[in-house]
């Protein structure tokens, strides 16, 4: 499963005619194969998979199972994957508003501000990043990070 995760991930990086096949596998498929393991490398490797198409492909950032699993890795004892997990969102939320408003109907926006307590500088960091991606959309998303908690997070 390591090797079959890591040689898709090659193949997205190098080839965009290439990753469009592998892209249209869904995310969930990878996901209940590679990512229901509980091996941390897995779980890295899958979410540098599925941040890889994100960036390539933007229907990824529809996905729902790629925004769920990314969640689920939130709060791994691995700051790595956390740092992952963050990355993985903050992808999907810059893409499109669309993008943005599927990460906020998961309810993470609460557990990210959780993270700014996190020992990780960059988990952190990557908290405040996901925050930013998501606000940058409209103006009512915006206010939702405000209206939530999030400026009082932001300055603890």
């Amino acid at each position: 499963q390591e090797s079959a995760t890591f040689a898709l991930t090659s193949i997205i990086k190098h080839s965009k005619e290439l990753g469009s096949v592998a892209s249209q596998l869904e995310v969930d498929t990878i996901i209940m194969t590679v990512g229901s393991e509980t091996s941390v490398t897995l779980t890295r490797l899958s979410l540098s998979l599925i941040a890889l198409m994100a960036t390539h492909f933007p229907e990824v950032s529809k996905q729902r199972g790629a925004v769920q699993y990314a969640k689920s890795c939130l709060y791994l004892a691995d700051a790595r994957s956390r740092r992952s997990s963050l990355s993985v969102l903050t992808l999907i939320a810059q893409h499109s508003t669309e993008g943005a408003e599927v990460v906020v109907q998961e309810d993470i926006i609460p557990g990210v501000y959780k993270l700014f307590q996190d020992q990780d500088t960059h988990v952190r960091m990557g908290a405040g990043s996901l925050l930013a991606a998501i606000s940058k959309h409209t103006p009512e998303l915006s206010a939702l990070i405000v209206n939530t908690g999030g400026v009082t997070a932001l300055l603890r």
